[in-house]
């Protein structure tokens, strides 16, 4: 694993033997991209693969050279401004209004190891020996800002781990409107977008569409990554499968709002950009103030997306334990004594009246604690299955149900008592956990929902149906399943 940097050519190469990422210094001090995918030999000069030549109409850094434009180079992190017309990794508000930048090359470091991410979540090391983080630190004069571009090459993975940073050094204050995680541009558009969509109690069907020129993304705005879309693409070649073809994976260590998009210019070459949305998105970098990007990695393989899939899962398991790094950065805990611990665990989130509506993993473990307790105490406990359907009996269409189903869920949640549970099963059925229940009582909470879902929704369609199931009418055998 090496990260060499050529000073006669002002090249970097990032390299472990399963991937190798070039960049180099441009002649106007930006930081420039070459190449990413398979691993290739080092050598001094990657010159070849940096594309200048005069094209109409184009914008030049220069004047009297018709060959250097932005517009058409391959940039690490574009901003605005710079003759390149594409959406930047990064747009910097100044007092006066302007948000052009001009971030150029000061210098670079290369450590051993990871640095950890402060307050935000992110893959790291625990040996030095496991990665190698190259730091490239650009700055832009006239604003007195600095930038600094991480990247960490982990030990025979195709794996790259990325982030910037954002340092205010002059004595104005900034606002960043746009700071992305990462930015890559291809050189080429031949790729499939595929990423992962859905709603509620249905999340993550994968959807795939060929790249084409115009901009192609998915994103959040919703304060949270959210069950609609989630922060990883992918781009495959036409042809790839599980087993053979080159992708790309994509994934933003962050929870919050995101962006994915892949811009293709009339040119057909591909720029990537994974963050933070910019949508909304505004914040102020007073004098002495900085701001740290949450972390993206990306992943290349030239063996289908199943290669990538597990390089993803590996690393997850060896460098990526990011429940260590949120538990140490993040949420609030408990401390003190038995009495501000048990404080804590039963405070309730919102109002407390009705039942408890969680997802269905959470409600198995629920259904299986209290089962436990039923078994031993010898009581009673009922599960029952709400369930839509056309009056027909014909499956409802989904555009009712994603219409109606939430409502159903507010009646569950009102007509129960605080002791009950439920959870979204499926696209049209409620599962219901009521403790302590006798058969008539059980029958009368079923009753009393229907009744209330019809008076909420009077011209609803769908007919409601259930089932009703004691514990005891299970075997110790099925219980244990």
């Amino acid at each position: 694993m090496s990260i060499y940097y050529h000073e006669n050519t002002k090249t970097f190469h990032l390299t472990n033997g399963a991937v190798s990422y070039l960049m180099k210094v441009l002649p106007n001090g930006a930081l420039g991209q070459l190449y990413f995918g398979q691993a290739i030999r080092d050598r001094e000069d990657f010159d070849h693969l940096l594309e200048m030549r005069c094209r109409p109409m184009s914008s030049c850094v220069f004047e009297g050279c018709g060959s250097f434009s932005l517009e058409h180079c391959k940039q690490e992190y574009p901003s605005c401004g710079s003759t390149d017309f594409r959406h930047p990794a990064v747009e910097l508000r100044q007092p006066n209004g302007s948000r052009i930048t001009d971030f150029v090359y000061r210098s670079h470091t290369v450590t051993s190891g990871k640095p950890p991410l402060e307050g935000l979540p992110a893959t790291y090391c625990e040996a030095d020996g496991e990665a190698e983080t190259l730091t490239v630190h650009l700055e832009d004069e006239l604003l007195q800002t600095s930038l600094y571009l991480s990247y960490t090459l982990f030990a025979g993975q195709p794996v790259l781990a990325r982030s910037a940073r954002l340092e205010n050094h002059g004595g104005l204050e900034r606002h960043l409107t746009a700071a992305m995680s990462l930015s890559l541009d291809l050189p080429d558009s031949g790729y499939e977008f595929v990423h992962f969509s859905g709603a509620w109690s249905r999340e993550r069907h994968m959807k795939v569409r060929r790249l084409e020129q115009g901009i192609q993304s998915v994103e959040s705005a919703r304060g949270h990554s959210s069950h609609n879309h989630n922060p990883f693409i992918m781009l495959r070649r036409p042809g790839a499968d599980e087993e053979q073809g080159e992708v790309l994976g994509f994934s933003l260590v962050y929870s919050g709002n995101f962006l994915a998009q892949v811009e293709v210019d009339t040119w057909d070459t591909a720029r990537v950009t994974l963050g933070i949305n910019p949508f909304g998105f505004d914040w102020k970098l007073s004098p002495g103030g900085r701001f740290q990007t949450p972390e993206a990695v990306l992943v290349y393989s030239h063996e289908g997306l199943g290669a990538m899939t597990r390089t993803f899962h590996d690393l997850l398991r060896t460098q990526g334990a990011l429940y260590r790094e949120v538990a140490g950065s993040g949420g609030e805990r408990p401390g003190g004594g038995a009495e501000d611990i048990a404080r804590f665990l039963l405070q309730e989130d919102g109002e407390d009246t009705g039942a408890f509506l969680c997802e269905l993993e959470v409600f198995r473990h629920i259904c299986r604690l209290e089962a436990r307790a039923a078994s031993r105490e010898k009581r009673g406990m009922f599960l029952a299955v709400l369930s839509a359907a056309m009056r027909d009996g014909s499956p409802a269409p989904m555009k009712l149900l994603n219409n109606y189903m939430d409502k159903l869920g507010k009646c569950v949640q009102s007509a129960l008592r605080r002791g009950d549970a439920a959870a979204r099963c499926s696209d049209a059925q409620y599962v219901l956990l009521l403790p302590a229940a006798s058969r008539e009582g059980c029958a009368a909470a079923l009753t009393r929902i229907i009744g209330r879902f019809q008076e909420r929704c009077p011209r609803c369609p769908m007919i409601l149906r259930y089932e009703a199931l004691a514990l005891e009418d299970l075997g110790e055998e099925d219980r244990a399943l």
